[in-house]
């Protein structure tokens, strides 16, 4: 029978994480994330806004990477996460501009993380708002194929 793996105490403050938030015109969105972001908590959390070259610059008190041409979700994350690396952050957190995301999310994931170190990445389930419904929970990747399927 597998057993859960135990809590490890995770100390936030003590992580360097860089978010990465590709965004398209949607200055309201990108807004309301940035303020589930602002936790005092996560005051080491370093925000990489990725503007996929919204007719109007995004503005915040983010750092923004401006591109010249709109390249999606997965450029814009690709572009972050160039942009991440050349920092010194342990961990680079990818968060779609249109998320809500709870004060303990980060740190879950951290935990998930310690508990699991052979694992290379791992990812939150995405409930739709209001109804609770899961949207996404996470999968498996085939490490033969390189195929992501259902866990």
């Amino acid at each position: 029978m597998r057993t859960a793996p135990h809590p490890v105490p995770v100390d936030v403050t003590s992580r360097r994480v860089c978010a990465v938030v590709p965004c398209y015109d949607r200055p309201g969105d990108l807004e309301r994330l940035l303020d589930d972001l602002r936790e005092p908590h996560l005051d080491r959390l370093d925000v990489i806004v990725v503007d996929n070259a919204s007719p109007t610059p995004i503005e915040g008190d983010a750092r923004i990477l401006r591109l010249d041409e709109n390249t999606g979700g997965s450029g814009g994350f690709n572009a972050g996460i160039e942009a991440a690396l050349r920092t010194d952050c342990e961990f680079v957190w990818l968060i779609d501009s249109d998320a809500r995301v709870e004060a303990s999310t980060l740190e879950r994931l951290l935990r998930t993380l310690d508990a699991h170190p052979n694992a290379a990445a791992v990812g939150p389930a995405i409930l739709e708002p209001g109804t609770n419904a899961p949207h996404e929970i996470g999968g498996h990747v085939d490490r033969r194929t390189g195929r992501f399927g259902p866990c």
